[in-house]
């Protein structure tokens, strides 16, 4: 009798709990009101190569000591580059990112959705030295958001050594959707 009761007992606290921290976890995720839509934030896997966006991109004044190849070599690369040498530096860098983003309330009182396409370069102190806009939403306030996500993250690690760069320029797409239910 003491280990049926003890069983549903169990059976019953784990159902609740599960039960509870379901309902919270889908109201956390609706957008608001509770309206039936479900808002998604995507640091996509698809961002432009970097090269397309050395094109747009003035060049800039080199400075540095000749003998010094970190204080003046600099490159590009994707956020979401899976097989470059960065690898596990921007795996952090994304880790910051995401910890600052959010779909912004007035976009999505409006339904706003649309994909960003930023480049925003790191100093090797790790500082933000940049940030701009590659392809805008057709929502500034998802572009501005995008924009101060990166700056809220940062600063970044500074570069590590072995990479021997002054500036990274990395290339990151945020996509928003508010998906119905």
């Amino acid at each position: 009798m003491t280990r049926k009761f003890l069983f549903t007992a169990v059976a019953l606290s784990l159902a609740g709990h599960l039960l509870f921290l379901g309902v919270s976890g889908f109201m956390a995720f609706r957008g608001p009101g509770g309206d039936g839509e479900i808002l998604t934030l995507y640091l996509d896997e698809k961002s432009p190569a970097p090269e397309a966006a050395k094109k747009d991109r003035p060049e800039e004044p080199v400075t540095g000591k000749k003998d010094d190849a970190a204080s003046f070599r600099e490159d590009r690369v994707s956020l979401t580059e899976g097989n470059s040498p960065y690898r596990d530096y921007l795996v952090a860098v994304k880790r910051k990112i995401e910890h600052q983003w959010g779909y912004p309330g007035e976009a999505l009182d409006r339904g706003a959705v649309g994909t960003v396409v930023l480049e925003f370069a790191i100093a090797a102190t790790g500082a933000l030295a940049g940030t701009r806009v590659l392809e805008p939403s057709g929502e500034s306030v998802l572009d501005r958001e995008a924009l101060r996500v990166v700056q809220a993250a940062a600063p970044f690690q500074p570069l590590p050594l072995a990479f021997r760069l002054s500036r990274l320029y990395v290339v990151a797409r945020f996509r928003y959707e508010i998906s119905p239910m």
